[in-house]
């Protein structure tokens, strides 16, 4: 007898087989409270199709995740009182993706949360910038008129801006403004 492969918990949350906060559903989407919340309100939208990264998703439905995503983004900051948000897609365990099944997390971000979304930037060469940018830019539909290699400009110091103060206009008296 073959074993069978386990559900996708997401799947289940969409099917019901799988208990869920639900806020809400329509035909292409359902939100969910996150189970394991980064912050208090952290939310999941997730497509009903099943597909492992958001890339396998057709534009209709990567357009409405995440417009939908946006949306209630801005309901987090008036229901939640959510001093920012942030609308966060892993795609593939490497990028820290949990569940393979695609899903974005639109978590409320509060002052003194504790929650760190950092990285360590790189400096990058001019010629792994050209390079970076001819792999990428040749990969997308031709254009009219191609993309030009980028300019790359040299970061200067920026120049000190001394404050200045403007004291106000002293109004002249006019000969109507004096009593007799």
């Amino acid at each position: 007898m073959a074993e069978e492969t386990p559900k996708c918990i997401f799947c289940g949350i969409i099917d019901g087989s799988v208990g869920s906060a639900k806020i809400y559903e329509d035909e292409l989407v359902i939100c969910v409270l996150d189970i394991f919340p980064a912050t208090k309100g952290h939310l999941l939208v997730i497509p009903k199709k099943h597909v492992s990264v958001s890339t396998q998703l057709d534009d209709t439905t990567t357009a409405h995740v995440f417009a939908f995503a946006n949306k209630i983004s801005s309901i987090l900051f008036d229901a939640m009182g959510a001093q920012g948000t942030n609308i966060f897609l892993a795609n593939g365990q490497v990028a820290g993706q949990k569940v393979d099944h695609a899903g974005v997390h639109v978590i409320p971000r509060y002052t003194d949360d504790g929650l760190k979304l950092e990285w360590e930037t790189k400096q990058i060469t001019e010629d792994e910038l050209k390079d970076t940018f001819t792999k990428l830019s040749s990969k997308l539909q031709p254009t009219e008129e191609q993309p030009q290699a980028p300019v790359v400009q040299k970061t200067v110091e920026p120049e000190v801006v001394q404050e200045t103060v403007e004291e106000e206009p002293v109004e002249e008296e006019s000969d109507d403004d004096v009593l007799p």
